[in-house]
Order: C-alpha cells, then structure tokens, then sequence
C-alpha cells in the first residue's frame, strides 16, 4: 500500500446516500434509514483544505447527485477549484 501522501486523486464524499441496492456494493451505501449529507460549510472546508494539492480532486458519495445542494456544491467547487 502506497504512503497517503503519494496519491494522485482525493475524493470528497458529499453522501452516502444511494438509489440503488447493488449486492456487490463495496461502499455499503443506499442502506441507511438517515443518509448523510455533508453540509455546504464542510464541504466548502474540505475542499479549501486541499489548495495546492497536485492531484485530481473529485466529489462522490454513494450517488452524489441525490445531496440536495448539488448543483450549488458543483458551482463552489467550480469556484473554489477553477482548474
């Protein structure tokens, strides 16, 4: 296993909540009875707390366009992120 500070892509999980039941699911995501959403302040954090990293930053979840706010985190993350 590489050293975390040798990766070359983050991702920012924004939830964990899922449409979908896939058995073979490896993130165990679309079975929660209160998904997790992250809010915009953590997710504004996050990515801010990556400035300067070199690699590629993504955002995902179990299926990230079901978090209420996506289309506003996808227009931060623009902002924040203009690269």
């Amino acid at each position: 296993m590489r050293p975390i500070a040798e990766n070359t892509v983050i991702q920012i999980d924004i939830t964990n909540a899922c449409h979908l039941n896939c058995a073979n699911c490896t993130r165990f995501v679309g079975n929660h009875r209160k998904p997790y959403f992250m809010d915009l302040g953590t997710f504004e954090r996050a990515v801010r707390s990556l400035d300067g990293f070199p690699g590629r930053i993504g955002i995902m979840g179990g299926e990230p366009c079901l978090h209420p706010l996506f289309t506003t985190i996808l227009r931060r993350f623009r902002e924040l992120v203009p690269d």
